[in-house]
């Protein structure tokens, strides 16, 4: 079984460029989905992975990541036809009522957010199989499960915290075993991850760059 993973929402930096091109003009711009990526497992085992910046040259790079997931498929002597799931690291679905009141909103959620924006650029770029699924996924489980992955504890309390995923910024879980519950959430209005962007923003240094 061939599973993909991707980092990354679609064309989440082109659309901030086009929309407000002052707010993300040189190194201030601010957005989520940097660090565009993509990984190839083969029954749950890595068979490859790659950063979107080895291709495209730009740090932290937010573009889609059409090159490393080209990279992981060759490496791995396999079409995208092959795949069977197809998951990603955001999950805005359960947010859309939000974006539908305006019509900037409503092109931000269709052409960046939407489960169908990511898959459609998939679509359009490779061969998708008729069997293939997309597993849209909460953020903050991302980060949790890539850690659970080399965690050596049956048991364990599990915290990530980051600048934001969705709309938090800091996750409580606990796992056992194979359960996992979530016990709290914090929103971004309480993100100590983008207070301290903030300060060293302040400080002379690159958002959530440079620090």
């Amino acid at each position: 079984m061939l599973t993909l993973g991707i980092a990354g929402p679609a064309n989440m930096t082109g659309f901030l460029e086009q929309y407000f091109p002052e707010q993300m003009k040189g190194r201030a711009g601010v957005a989520q989905g940097m660090d565009a990526a993509a990984v190839l497992l083969r029954d749950g085992e890595v068979v490859a992975a790659a950063s979107e910046e080895r291709f495209d040259r730009v740090k932290k790079s937010g573009a889609f990541p059409f090159q490393a997931i080209h990279y992981c498929l060759s490496a791995a002597g396999v079409a995208l036809s092959d795949v069977q799931d197809v998951c990603s690291n955001f999950n805005f679905a359960r947010y859309r009522p939000i974006y539908a009141s305006e019509q900037l909103a409503r092109a931000y959620w269709q052409e960046c957010l939407s489960p169908a924006a990511a898959f459609g650029m998939l679509r359009d770029r490779f061969s998708v199989g008729d069997a293939t699924r997309f597993h849209p996924t909460d953020h903050h489980d991302a980060h949790l499960h890539a850690a659970l992955a080399s965690c050596p504890f049956e048991r364990s309390l599990a915290v990530v915290m980051d600048a934001a995923g969705e709309i938090g910024a800091t996750s409580v879980y606990l796992c056992d075993g194979p359960t996992i519950a979530r016990l709290a959430r914090y929103p971004i209005t309480q993100s100590l991850g983008i207070f301290y962007s903030l300060v060293t923003q302040f400080l002379g240094y690159a958002f959530n760059e440079d620090e």
